[in-house]
């Protein structure tokens, strides 16, 4: 009998293989559509089912497949958040039933975050960057995934949630940001963030550029002209660029500022 290896036997080696090789790095780009879906599919129904058995079901689904906790935090928990939205503005989920499902994607989304190797401990002279959820602004899911990306980045994070006004300028005047994030939702109350942004601005001790995100980028257009906000997006990496910060990881208050 020759000894040369069956070709299925090494087709189904190279295929464990490749299942160990990315069981963080690009696995999710590898996977087939279907079984992605499947996975979205089951994260949803665990959210929705509020069951904590059940999202810890969905998430060891998520590892077998080949996903770690980064790509479930960074990738799918944001995908999953953007289709329960999606189904509220369509009129398939009530606003109790996405505001539930939310509430509990939120909480899986702190245990990643809270758990190795997930935690970030940023350089001492790090960039500084504020996070302001506004009082009274509920879907805070997506600044909660925008806060963990700009940790991975490098970050120092401040997140400010459902903090009075007056709290968050005693912030800005106290500690020396590089960027300010303002996490928005609803188009209708554009004056009241343009209020905030200048009352922002009014306690900077420097310059400083000022991101909206959020919800009412879906809604809204021209929200720098119609809030005073320096840019607006909802990608983190997009923000870092147009703030100036991709190549400049230097302290905070460090850089020269125009006159």
């Amino acid at each position: 009998m020759s000894d040369a290896p069956h070709p299925l036997r090494e087709i189904a080696d190279a295929e464990r293989g490749r299942r160990v090789v990315s069981i963080c790095e690009g696995a999710s780009d590898r996977q087939p559509r279907r079984t992605e879906e499947d996975l979205l599919e089951q994260l949803m129904s665990a959210a929705r089912s509020g069951e904590r058995g059940a999202l810890t079901r969905a998430r060891a689904a998520l590892h077998r497949a080949g996903h770690c906790d980064e790509v479930i935090a960074q990738r799918f928990v944001p995908e999953v958040a953007r289709r329960f939205g999606q189904a509220w503005v369509d009129d398939t989920l009530s606003f109790t039933d996405v505001s539930i499902a939310t509430a509990w994607l939120q909480r899986m989304l702190r245990q990643l975050e809270s758990e190795p190797p997930a935690l970030t401990n940023p350089e001492p002279y790090a960039p500084a960057a504020l996070m302001v959820i506004p009082a009274g602004e509920y879907h805070t899911l997506g600044a909660m995934v925008a806060t963990g990306q700009l940790r991975k980045l490098g970050f120092s994070v401040r997140l400010s949630a459902g903090q009075s006004t007056r709290t968050v300028c005693e912030m800005v005047q106290t500690d020396d940001f590089d960027m300010i994030l303002v996490s928005w939702a609803r188009s209708d109350r554009l004056d009241s963030l343009h209020a905030l942004i200048l009352k922002i601005r009014d306690a900077m001790p420097r310059p400083t550029p000022i991101v909206v995100g959020g919800a009412v980028l879906a809604t809204a257009r021209q929200i720098e002209r119609q809030t005073g906000a320096d840019y607006a997006t909802s990608d983190i990496e997009e923000a870092v660029r147009l703030c100036g910060l991709t190549d400049q990881f230097q302290p905070a208050g460090a850089r020269v500022t125009g006159a």
